[in-house]
C-alpha cells in the first residue's frame, strides 16, 4: 500500500494530500495497488469543502485512527464520477458538518462508488450523507449515523445503498434514519446485533 500522512512535513493538511493524490494518479497507473491518505489523530477542518472528482479517486482511501481519534469537520466531502473501478473509501473517521451535508455523492453522469468502514457521520445541519444518481453506490460497514438535522442517509434518483455490521447504529436523526426516494434502494443486513 502506498500512503501519504497528513499532517506531515510534505503534506501539512488533508488538502495537500488530496492534491498530491490527484497529481500522482494523473501520471501513474497503480493497477490494484491501493493508495491511502492516513490522517493522524485530531480534527482536520475542511471548511472550504473537499472535492474528490474523477477516476483519480477510484481505489483511494482516507484512513483515520478511529472515530474517537480522527475527525473531518466543518465542510462537505464531495465525491463524484470516480468511475467503475474500486470504490473511494473512508475508514476510522468521524465526519461532521454543522453547516450542511458532510458527505455528498454524485453518480448522475458516471459511476461513483463510496465505502465507509468503522466511521461515524454525526451532527450535520442537513442529512449526514446524501447520494444521488442511478450510477451512485454507498456502502456503510460498522458505521454510526447519529443526530443529523434531516435524514442520516438520504438516497435519491436510483442510488444503491447497503448498510451492514453488527455494531452499526442509525438513530437520533431529526427526520429519517435512512431515506430512499425516486427509485433508490437501501439494503440492510446484520444491523445493531452487537450492543
Amino acid at each position: 500500500v502506498a500512503h501519504l500522512a497528513a499532517p506531515s512535513e510534505d503534506y501539512p493538511d488533508v488538502y495537500a494530500a488530496v492534491r498530491a493524490v490527484r497529481a500522482f494518479k494523473e501520471v501513474r497507473v497503480l493497477g490494484e495497488r491501493p493508495l491511502e491518505i492516513r490522517l493522524l489523530a485530531g480534527e482536520h477542518v475542511i471548511g472550504r469543502g473537499l472535492q474528490l472528482i474523477g477516476p483519480a479517486f477510484s481505489g483511494v482511501s482516507i484512513c483515520g485512527e478511529g472515530i474517537d481519534e480522527t475527525q473531518l469537520s466543518g465542510g462537505q466531502l464531495y465525491v463524484s464520477d470516480t468511475g467503475g473501478g474500486a470504490p473511494f473509501c473512508l475508514e476510522g473517521v468521524t465526519l461532521t458538518n454543522p453547516n450542511g451535508y458532510v458527505l455528498y455523492i454524485n453518480g448522475v453522469k458516471s459511476p461513483c462508488s463510496v465505502r465507509l468502514s468503522s466511521c461515524a457521520i454525526a451532527e450535520c445541519k442537513y442529512s449526514g450523507a446524501y447520494a444521488a444518481g442511478s450510477r451512485a453506490s454507498l456502502e456503510l460497514v460498522e458505521c454510526l449515523v447519529l443526530r443529523n438535522g434531516w435524514s442520516g442517509v438520504d438516497a435519491q434518483c436510483g442510488t444503491q445503498v447497503r448498510v451492514s455490521g453488527a455494531s452499526s447504529r442509525i438513530h437520533g436523526n431529526m427526520e429519517d434514519g435512512l431515506f430512499s426516494g425516486a427509485g433508490s434502494v437501501i439494503q440492510g443486513s446484520g444491523l445493531g446485533t452487537t450492543p
